[in-house]
């Protein structure tokens, strides 16, 4: 896929992000960035704001990135039937936000060291730094993911079970590790680093005929025996990482178990793997203190891996609602439970399955979070420059993911190239930096900024507010209040309707702002 030139630019290294230089795909655009320009994100300087003002930006189809302006309260609401109307109560709080961020996979991170070092500085800031989105989770595998160039394990010697061939290699020595360690520099605050193993090495698996888990490389054995070898990469890693100055805030024992590369996990299995091995083997290597996630996969396959599930035999499907019982779970196993910290789920199944889930999961697992740990597109075409249906997909789902107890929501892959890769597995999709190395560009997606809208200005620590309306007529809400005093609120408007919101808190401040058609705003104030 050939990506067409901008038109060279030599203003200065940051910018407003409404003043980006555009690269027109279909119906929208990305902003170029290049060795010596990118447009940055203007910050909200609420010290500063009168007390009867508000900050808004705004993000549209057309014509503005993040465009801040500052208005007034009004003193009454309007009363015109075309205006929708909601209620903040910052009172009323919800869970914790853990916050948000992508991941720094082996092809994220070849992307970037394609680029020059003045290009991929540019690139890291607009990620981590308070110039940029503030990312406050970085998600990067444990040795090779689909979105590598090639498999490979950190020892792969037939018989080691004392790992002792265990070792880091140069995706993690000469680009992972120092861009991560680059993110937490320019970060105002702690990044979360977590990780999740992909697979384990071919000989310990064994084969399963036509089995469609196998992938023509096995599943795993029964626990014990071999399967309890795979828990010491685990310790390995983690401390060969922080000898390098790099460490880690969670994991998750298996991406996507059950399927992606076929290891053919279940929540059976792996229970007693995790209580027997892998936990005391983090205990103690002096990782036990890492937070622990279950499931890693779609939310329609939350039920197996964490609620009390029953068989309705007479429907012939399992019954999530009315009177359950534990059967197939993860967190039926006490020890389990205690042991780990939060569901991770992806993004992927979201669109053909119910959010009460997720409620599900919090009602019966209260001190558990949830985390979204995997999200992107490329359905039919991989990469689409300017698709702004794709940020307005993001940002939709994280709003539904927050209003039903998400904590945060993390992208999958920071930067691919024009094709959507590389992927060892022929698998290539969209990300929200596409890096152009032929000419030492890189282009930020609508997404980009669409995860902006969020990720910059609710910070790690904020609790969801109650924000309520009886008819949204379309435009989808979320409100939060940051640990400083500060009301965030989130709208989304996909609708071809231009429509005038009114939001009205408990102290009867009413923000009245002009929601357009297909346009995504954040409204923040000091409470």
């Amino acid at each position: 896929m050939s990506m067409p030139l901008s038109t060279p630019v030599t203003r200065k290294p940051f910018t407003t992000a409404d003043d980006c230089v555009r690269l027109w795909g279909d119906v929208s655009y990305a902003c170029v960035c290049n060795a010596t320009y990118c447009d940055d994100i203007t910050p909200a300087e609420l010290e500063s704001l009168p007390s009867g003002q508000f900050r808004h930006y705004t993000s549209d189809i057309r014509h503005y990135r993040l465009w801040r302006t500052t208005e007034d309260f009004k003193a009454e609401a309007n009363n015109e039937t075309s205006t929708v109307y909601f209620t903040l109560d910052l009172s009323k709080l919800y869970q914790e936000i853990l916050g948000f961020g992508g991941a720094m996979t082996d092809s994220a991170a070849l992307n970037i060291a394609n680029l020059s070092a003045p290009a991929q500085e540019l690139l890291l800031r607009s990620f981590f730094s308070s110039e940029g989105q503030e990312f406050s989770f970085i998600r990067t595998p444990m040795a090779a993911s689909d979105f590598s160039v090639r498999h490979y394990v950190y020892d792969d010697v037939v018989g080691d079970v004392t790992l002792q061939n265990f070792s880091l290699v140069a995706e993690d020595l000469q680009f992972k590790i120092p861009y991560l360690k680059r993110a937490q520099e320019l970060s105002p605050g702690k990044i979360k680093i977590f990780t999740a193993p992909w697979n384990v090495p071919d000989w310990i698996k064994v084969k399963s005929g036509n089995d469609i888990r196998t992938n023509q490389r096995g599943v795993l054995p029964g626990v014990g025996g071999l399967l309890c070898q795979f828990v010491n990469p685990c310790p390995g890693f983690f401390e060969a990482y922080s000898e390098e100055g790099v460490d880690f805030w969670g994991l998750t024992p298996e991406n996507e178990p059950q399927f992606l590369n076929r290891g053919g996990w279940t929540p059976e299995t792996m229970a007693p793997w995790v209580v027997n091995y892998l936990k005391p083997a983090l205990d103690k290597a002096g990782f036990g203190h890492l937070k622990l996630m279950i499931c890693d996969d779609q939310r329609t396959n939350v039920p197996n891996w964490s609620e009390n599930v029953s068989e309705d035999k007479t429907e012939g499907r399992r019954n999530f609602g009315g009177t359950r019982r534990a059967t197939i779970t993860m967190w039926i196993n006490e020890q389990m439970r205690n042991i780990s910290s939060g569901l991770a789920v992806h993004f992927y199944m979201d669109s053909v399955n119910n959010t009460d889930i997720l409620d599900r999961v919090h009602q019966d697992f209260p001190e558990k979070f949830i985390l979204y740990t995997e999200a992107c597109n490329g359905t039919g075409k991989p990469v689409v420059i300017g698709s702004w249906d794709r940020g307005e997909g993001y940002s939709s789902d994280i709003i539904q993911v927050l209003t039903h107890w998400g904590s945060g929501w993390v992208d999958w892959n920071l930067a691919l190239n024009p094709d959507g890769g590389p992927n060892i597995e022929g698998i290539f999709v969209d990300a929200q930096v596409i890096v152009n190395s032929t000419s030492d560009e890189f282009y930020k997606q609508p997404i980009f900024y669409h995860m902006a809208h969020f990720a910059k200005f609710v910070p790690s620590g904020s609790r969801r507010a109650d924000l309520t309306t009886e008819d949204g007529k379309g435009v989808e809400g979320v409100a939060f209040l940051t640990q400083d005093g500060v009301a965030v609120i989130v709208l989304l408007n996909r609708s071809d309707s231009n429509l005038t919101v009114v939001i009205t808190d408990k102290e009867q401040r009413n923000v009245e702002v002009l929601v357009e058609k297909r346009t995504i705003h954040t409204i923040l104030y000091n409470n």
